[in-house]
C-alpha cells in the first residue's frame, strides 16, 4: 500500500543530503519510565507523569501513547530506532543493523534476518523492550484504524513551537505527532517538515522495508501509510 507520494518520499530519503538539520539522534530530556498501573480512559494528558495510554475510541479498543518512545513530553522526539532493533544509535546504516545479513545477487536485492512479519510484543519490539508489556509498537492495521477518517479528525498544529499533527478522536481523545524527521548515514533530515512513524509490520511485497505512518507539512500537506528501508533511524509511537 505503497502510496505515490511514498514512492518520491523513499526515493528522496534514500537520495538526500544532510543540509543544516539539528541532529535528531538523541532527546536530551530525560525519559520518564511509564506507569503501567490500571487507569480510567484518558481523552489527554492528566498531568506531567508521561506516558499516557489516550483513548480515541477507536473501534479496536487501541489506547495510544501521548509521547514518542524515549520522549518525556507529547512534543519531544524522543529516540530514533531502526526497525526491529530495540537501541538507539548515533549512526543508522545498513551496514550496521543488526538483522541487515548480506546482499543477494542471485535476488539482486539486500536480504535481512527474517524475525517475523509483525514483531509487536516480541523481543524485537522497542516499545515492549524499553517501556515494557502490555505496550507495543503498532500494527499496520492499527495505524490504519488511527488515519480512518471515520475514526479521527487531524489537524496541522504546533504543541509548545513544535511543529506536528494532531489526530481527535469521535470521543474527544486526542494525541500529537511532531514532525521528528528521519536519521541515517550520519543525517538527520526533515526534522519539522516530516513525521514518520514505525510500525509493527514489514512489508509483505519486499521485507527490505517496514511499514510506516508517515505525514507531510512543507509545500503541501499529506498524510497516510507507507513504508520505508529498515535500517533508516525513525521514531515510535507505543500502542496498548
Amino acid at each position: 500500500m505503497k502510496t505515490s507520494t511514498m514512492k518520491w518520499l523513499s526515493v528522496f530519503f534514500l537520495a538526500a543530503v544532510c543540509v543544516g538539520f539539528a541532529s535528531c539522534g538523541d532527546d536530551d530530556e530525560k525519559e520518564i519510565k511509564p506507569d503501567n498501573k490500571n487507569r480510567s480512559a484518558l481523552l489527554n494528558c492528566p498531568d506531567n507523569k508521561h506516558p499516557h495510554a489516550i483513548d480515541l475510541g477507536l473501534p479496536s479498543g487501541t489506547k495510544w501513547a501521548c509521547c514518542n518512545l524515549g520522549a518525556s513530553t507529547p512534543e519531544s522526539y524522543g529516540k530514533y530506532f531502526a526497525w526491529g532493533e530495540t537501541s538507539p544509535k548515533n549512526i543508522y546504516t545498513k551496514e550496521n543493523h543488526v538483522y541487515y545479513s548480506e546482499y543477494n545477487y542471485s535476488l539482486g536485492k539486500d536480504v535481512y534476518v527474517n524475525i517475523g512479519t509483525n514483531i509487536a510484543g516480541t523481543n524485537y519490539d522497542a516499545a515492549t523492550a524499553n517501556w515494557g508489556a502490555p505496550w507495543k509498537m503498532p500494527t499496520n492495521s492499527q495505524i490504519e484504524e488511527l488515519l480512518n477518517v471515520s475514526n479521527t479528525k487531524y489537524d496541522w498544529t504546533k504543541e509548545n513551537g513544535v511543529a506536528g499533527i494532531r489526530f481527535t478522536g469521535n470521543n474527544g481523545g486526542s494525541i500529537f505527532l511532531p514532525a521528528a524527521g528521519v536519521t541515517y548515514y550520519g543525517n538527520s533530515d526533515y526534522v519539522g517538515v516530516y513525521g514518520c512513524y514505525w510500525s509493527s509490520s514489514i512489508l509483505a511485497e519486499d521485507s527490505r522495508y517496514a511499514r510506516l505512518l508517515f505525514f507531510y507539512i512543507y509545500d503541501y500537506y499529506s498524510v497516510g501509510g507507507g513504508h520505508d528501508d529498515r535500517f533508516h533511524g525513525l521514531p515510535i509511537r507505543p500502542v496498548r
